[in-house]
């Protein structure tokens, strides 16, 4: 499996003296592949250096009658990243039967009336 992906997921939170932006916009190269009989599988994951549609900074800024501060961080070295992931299921995918246990209930009959 491929896939191309655009993950837009910058948000921009708004304090009452200003602003904090959070997360990261990329494009992503995936390819997965499975192997021994679907027991393992190798994804590679790589983030795309591609500026369409992508912010490229975080950006936080405040502004009160005394205090002023303003930070910018580039997310431009988190381009090009690769990612690797292998997952290995150890069991032999046989499944396991519960056995179900049988109990017979003897069926209470009322003898009389009153408590005794």
């Amino acid at each position: 499996m491929t896939s191309l992906e655009y993950n837009r997921t910058m948000n921009k939170s708004i304090l009452p003296q200003g602003y904090r932006m959070e997360g990261q916009d990329s494009w992503m190269l995936t390819a997965s592949k499975k192997f021994w009989k679907d027991r393992a599988s190798l994804m590679v994951s790589y983030i795309l250096p591609i500026d369409w549609g992508t912010r490229m900074k975080q950006e936080s800024k405040i502004n009160t009658p005394f205090y002023q501060e303003y930070n910018s961080l580039d997310l431009k070295t988190y381009h090009n990243m690769l990612f690797v992931r292998l997952n290995i299921r150890i069991n032999g995918g046989k499944k396991v039967k519960q056995i179900e246990k049988q109990t017979t209930i003897e069926s209470e009959e009322k003898k009389g009336r009153g408590l005794f």
